[in-house]
């Protein structure tokens, strides 16, 4: 009689086998064995597998696995899993990972996420967080992933949570401290007052309204008379004040505005424009009330309450007035000599009446050879 053998390990027979069969893959035996194996879960095998191996961390597997299978991103195993887990919410993972990284501040994730994601704009977060959080109001954001909010600088505020931006105080209003969430008024703070309203964007009330100018002090004064106060001049100071027609002011400096002598001559000035800048061509000196001897030369006409260039066409009144005179004298003269004349000739028509006969004898004295 012949002697059975052995199958060695990894392979099995059945009774009255002439030879041993080969194991599938996620399937395992021991020697001498008249079956195989299935591998258990979290578990796989090669053909002719004496035994099943572990799945390593990041795969897992059913029963009878030729192979271990990775997990997905997002989600994680230990050794020998049959299944991956979701990592929690705050964390995120690979494929094939053993474990669940922390989401960095400035970003979160859900459950099962297979990244992290930046925070928008107006939020933030901390780290491991499933969710960011909105910026206060008084705050903002303007970056994405961003792991804090910065306050609203002086001259800026926000009133609404999740801001991206801060606005800026509107005219009339200031912001004087970092994280405000609404402006204070110029007109109602006790340090200001109602003469006082800013610029848009400002921490401070550092302008005039339109009736009014800032002094060297920096307080605001009621503009007087000659002083341009309408609606659109607001922030003048003490050096750009302007100036009405019909006034002068001596220098930027200067706080007293004078009504000209003669209006025509001072034309007013803008943004500081003093002394003869605002005197009108051909007038120069204090309230412009010298006439320019450039050119043709000038003289005061005062009718028309101005320097007038002069020209043979355009002679100052008191020259015409000296020729009136002298034109009267002249012809009086003449009237006067003519009325002395007839008056004379008239009295010696007279005389030569009355004396007509001692004429006559008288020429009979004379002889005459012709």
């Amino acid at each position: 009689a012949v002697d059975c053998s052995t199958c060695r390990s990894g392979t099995y027979s059945y009774t009255g086998s002439a030879s041993c069969i080969t194991c599938d893959a996620g399937y395992y035996s021991e020697e001498a064995s008249s079956a195989c194996t299935r591998c258990d879960i979290g578990t796989w095998s090669n053909t002719s597998a004496a035994s099943c191996a572990s799945c390593n961390p990041g795969t897992y597997s059913g029963t009878g696995a030729a192979s271990c299978t990775d997990c997905e991103a997002g989600k994680w195993s230990n050794r020998s899993a049959s299944s991956c887990e979701s990592c929690v919410g705050g964390r995120w993972s690979n494929a094939s990972a053993s474990s669940c990284i922390v989401c960095v501040a400035g970003k979160y994730s859900s459950e099962g996420d297979p990244a992290c994601d930046a925070c928008e704009l107006g939020k933030y977060s901390g780290k491991g967080e499933i969710t960011c959080i909105a910026c206060q109001a008084g705050t903002y954001q303007d970056q994405r992933g961003s792991d804090t909010c910065l306050n609203c600088t002086r001259g800026r505020y926000s009133d609404r949570t999740g801001a991206d931006t801060c606005s800026p105080a509107i005219q009339g209003t200031y912001c004087p401290r970092v994280g405000m969430t609404t402006p204070d008024k110029c007109a109602s703070a006790s340090e200001f007052g109602g003469e006082y309203t800013s610029d848009e964007g400002s921490d401070t009330c550092g302008v005039c309204i339109a009736a009014y100018y800032m002094n060297a002090d920096g307080k605001c004064i009621e503009k007087g008379k000659g002083v341009i106060k309408e609606a659109g001049t607001a922030g003048t100071t003490l050096s750009t004040m302007s100036i009405e027609e019909g006034y002068w002011r001596y220098t930027s400096t200067s706080t007293q505005v004078y009504e000209c002598t003669y209006p025509m001559n001072c034309e007013g000035g803008v943004n500081g424009s003093v002394g003869d800048l605002i005197c009108s061509k051909g007038s120069r000196g204090p309230l412009c009330t010298v006439c320019s001897d450039d050119g043709p030369g000038y003289f005061i006409d005062t009718h028309q309450q101005m320097c007038v260039a002069c020209s043979a066409e355009q002679v100052p009144w008191y020259t015409w007035a000296v020729v009136a005179l002298l034109a009267a004298a002249v012809i009086g003269g003449l009237v006067a000599m003519a009325l002395k004349l007839k008056d004379t000739r008239a009295r010696l028509r007279r005389w030569v009446r009355a004396n007509h006969d001692s004429l006559g004898r008288l020429s009979d004295t004379f002889t005459v050879a012709w």
